[in-house]
């Protein structure tokens, strides 16, 4: 049996879904889910960077999409979003010159790992407990991709 080098449907979805829940209710054309993973994708990739370096990073993150608290959007997204999503049918959890190999079946894991780690730490509302639990599923993303 040959392993994926995509998303599953089912994958696919679970994205779509915790895009749309994740969205904030300010008109962004970012999806913010996406945004939060590349701080996520830029931190796993590289063996010098700490966990300040990360809070920093997020709280930039927070105060650009969350300034009010994380509250569940339960309205839609746009087509423009929908195609962003889209570009994430065959995530790279990569950067550099490793971005040109083939797709690595251990991307996948990290990519659904890195998306479901993102959506606990926003649904915790940015807390410093959903940061240590974060950071906890981060630094183990970071062993698997590296």
């Amino acid at each position: 049996m040959e392993t994926p080098n995509e998303l599953t449907c089912k994958q696919y979805w679970q994205l779509v879904f915790i895009a749309k829940e994740t969205q904030p209710v300010l008109p962004f054309n970012e999806v913010a889910i996406l945004e939060i993973m590349k701080i996520v994708l830029r931190y796993s990739n590289v063996t010098y960077a700490n966990a300040e370096e990360l809070k920093k990073d997020l709280t930039k993150f927070k105060c650009k999409y969350y300034c009010h608290g994380f509250k569940a959007n339960k309205g839609t997204i746009t087509e423009e979003q929908y195609q962003k999503i889209g570009l994430c049918i065959k995530p790279r959890f990569v950067v550099g010159f490793d971005a040109y190999k083939p797709v690595r079946p251990i991307e996948l894991v990290a990519f659904i790992k890195a998306l479901r780690a993102c959506r606990d730490y926003i649904r915790g509302n940015f807390s410093d407990d959903a940061f240590s639990v974060f950071l906890e599923k981060v630094d183990h993303i970071k062993l698997i991709v590296n």
